[in-house]
C-alpha cells in the first residue's frame, strides 16, 4: 500500500509504502523516475526494512540531521 510520495526533484518523486515481504511487514521508499514520456519508472535507488525498525531509523535520520554536513544535492 502506497503511504505517500513526495517530489524528489523535477523528473523524479519518492513513493513511500508499506506491505508484506516473505512474512515480515515492511516499510520502503523508492525513487522513481518519468524518463520523458509521462510515465513514472521505478529506479534502483531505494531502502525497505521491516517495520519494526523503522522508529530505530529515524532516530538515526534525525541525528544525522542534527550533525549537520554538507547542503549539496
Amino acid at each position: 500500500m502506497v503511504i505517500a510520495e513526495m517530489k524528489k526533484n523535477s523528473r523524479g518523486k519518492l513513493v513511500v509504502i508499506r506491505e508484506l515481504f516473505k512474512g515480515h511487514d515492511v516499510v520502503g521508499v523508492r525513487a522513481f523516475i518519468d524518463p520523458g514520456n509521462d510515465e513514472m519508472l521505478p529506479c534502483e535507488e531505494g531502502i525497505a526494512i521491516r517495520a519494526i525498525l523503522f522508529p530505530e531509523l529515524t532516530d538515526v535520520l534525525d541525528e544525522a540531521l542534527w550533525l549537520g554536513g554538507s547542503d549539496a544535492d
